[in-house]
């Protein structure tokens, strides 16, 4: 994934930076690291919307399910604010974060 979030950061190809966030924050929920995948995932989707490229409807499943298994390990009160703190990054940090992972 950061292969891949590095090629779409240079190209500036905003779709594929925000896929490239959620799919990495999917697999760090995966693995246990639920708060900063949930972080994430969530700046990979403001990321869709600041840019007004939504997540298109079939591509709901993945990152629902992730979602899904956060709620399962942190609460809904977990998710929440873990979301909160990943929607307010802007993209330059949120990139300096996704690398750190």
């Amino acid at each position: 994934h950061l292969a891949a979030l590095d090629h779409a950061q240079k190209t500036g190809d905003v779709f594929a930076i925000a896929l490239g966030l959620e799919g990495m924050g999917a697999t760090l929920i995966a693995g246990g690291e639920t708060a900063q995948g949930v972080q994430l995932i969530s700046a990979g989707l403001a990321t869709r919307d600041r840019s007004g490229a939504p997540l298109p409807a079939g591509e709901h499943g993945d990152v629902d399910r992730a979602l899904d298994k956060a709620v399962a390990d942190l609460g809904v009160v977990g998710v929440d604010e873990a979301k909160a703190t990943g929607a307010d990054l802007d993209l330059d940090e949120v990139l300096a974060f996704a690398s750190r992972q």
